[in-house]
């Protein structure tokens, strides 16, 4: 058709019609570019520092969470916001101190305690922000009414309300009628597979279903949590280490980097790299009850010394975050929520006690230059600015530490550094003003003098 001989109007018309056919591809692919990230959190459970190949383990493989550092960044300094895995979840997932609303200890009655109504967590976030949002694994977070994960911003949820259970496949009543059972959006469901297999095919079909829109995964996995129980033939397949219990962890653990692998795989497979934002954290320190390696950290799970709240954590984001880069300042767990709803578009929130690390992983700089991380359980505190940690036991100084020359907190200088203690101890006490009395006690009626004696300097 000869435009120039038609209607002017239509010739006008059939111009516009022609430049918008033209231009469509690249409006397609502009469009296809400001799309915000997906977000892909992945916890693992109880794990040592040194339970991962990228920090070193020596006596088995994990290639896959390794990638994630290799391909990314690991953090030397990796911290979580609590000893144990409750309070820590509750830390990870509101981007909050726990301790500002009460959730300091570990969750005993699923159905009468849990993270409370009025916190915002990272799902609701990202579902304001048009995320499709799902959780699998461990929730650990309160099983009652208004409590559970399809109720707390998740579209769809998969997984069990407490902090443990078995791995294995239960059946009969067991398998359903308490609370350990697997659950989806709250009604109960029989489970065949292993746990850890289960976690991981319910992440990977919700990234394929979901693959043509942003979504937020949070991959909960209680490996390598007790019950120490390995998927048949695994421990056949990693070896025989000296410990037998070790052989056990290096098999759980095996099927830990399958299901990691399986997700990233996923990812490649719906061409997403590039749009994925992948976390990697482990909950709190090392478990007591099996022979974990926390590598040269002092102390373990239950803990504020190092070896309690000093994790394996990595992150990956192909072209935005540089390959096989190493993060030497202190990040913790609440920045987590802060990068990553920062790169998927929302406004910055002064409610965060998070900070946004996106920036700083590419220059390499300190996110919180002058800033502190801080702790308190029971009645043991702890605050860390720079590469001086400081210990305090009923509000009191108890340790002082210089990290750099002295990371498994063996020579306390308290004595010979009271400027810098008392410096410490004042703005511990300034930020503590927050904390708000407990909503529940923890596990032990004696946990006051329990903390005193494992914090002894």
């Amino acid at each position: 058709m000869n435009v120039n001989r038609c209607h002017p109007n239509l010739a006008r018309v059939l111009a516009l019609g022609l430049a918008g056919i033209l231009t469509a591809p690249a409006i397609a692919e502009e469009s296809a570019k400001k799309r915000p990230p997906n977000v892909v959190l992945i916890v693992t459970d109880d794990a040592g520092w040194a339970d991962f190949g990228f920090n070193g383990c020596p006596d088995y493989a994990t290639p896959n969470m390794d990638r994630i550092a290799k391909e990314g960044v690991k953090f030397s300094d990796g911290y979580v916001s609590a000893p144990v895995c409750s309070p820590s979840r509750a830390g990870l997932l509101t981007g909050r101190y726990q301790t500002s609303f009460g959730h300091e200890f570990n969750i005993v009655g699923h159905r009468t305690q849990g993270l409370p109504l009025d916190q915002k967590l990272i799902s609701d976030r990202f579902h304001d922000l048009g995320y499709a949002t799902g959780a699998f694994g461990k929730w650990h977070l309160g099983g009652g009414k208004g409590h559970q994960p399809f109720e707390r911003g998740f579209d769809v949820s998969y997984g069990f309300i407490t902090g443990s259970r078995d791995y294995l496949a239960e059946t009969g009543d067991k398998a359903k009628d308490n609370d350990r059972a697997w659950r989806r959006n709250g009604t109960p469901e029989v489970e065949h597979e292993y746990a850890t297999d289960a976690i991981r095919r319910e992440s990977v079909d919700f990234i394929a279903k979901h693959a043509d829109r942003p979504f937020f995964v949070y991959a909960a996995f209680n490996c390598p949590h007790s019950p120490m129980q390995a998927k048949p033939g695994y421990e056949k397949l990693v070896g025989k280490l000296p410990d037998r219990r070790r052989t056990t962890i290096a098999a759980m653990m095996r099927s830990q980097d399958e299901a990691v692998g399986a997700i990233l795989a996923e990812l490649k497979e719906r061409k997403l790299e590039g749009e994925t934002l992948v976390w990697l954290l482990n909950d709190n320190g090392a478990g007591t009850y099996a022979p974990f390696n926390n590598g040269p950290w002092r102390g373990n799970k239950g803990s504020l010394w190092e070896g309690g709240v000093r994790v394996a954590f990595a992150a990956r984001w192909p072209g935005v975050i540089p390959a096989g880069s190493t993060y030497k300042h202190p990040a913790i767990s609440l920045d987590i929520a802060a990068s990553s709803l920062a790169a998927g578009g929302a406004k910055p929130d002064e409610r965060l006690d998070g900070v946004n690390l996106l920036p700083h992983l590419k220059t390499g700089d300190d996110a919180r230059a002058g800033g502190a991380l801080f702790w308190h359980y029971a009645n043991v505190g702890a605050i860390r600015q720079g590469d001086w940690k400081l210990l305090l036991l009923d509000d009191q100084p108890a340790a002082l530490y210089q990290l750099a020359e002295d990371p498994s907190e063996k020579t306390n200088r308290l004595s010979g550094g009271g400027e810098k203690a008392a410096e410490l101890a004042a703005r511990y006490r300034e930020w503590n003003k927050k904390t708000v009395p407990a909503l529940w006690r923890g596990d032990s009626p004696k946990m006051a003098e329990t903390m005193r004696r494992l914090h002894q300097p």
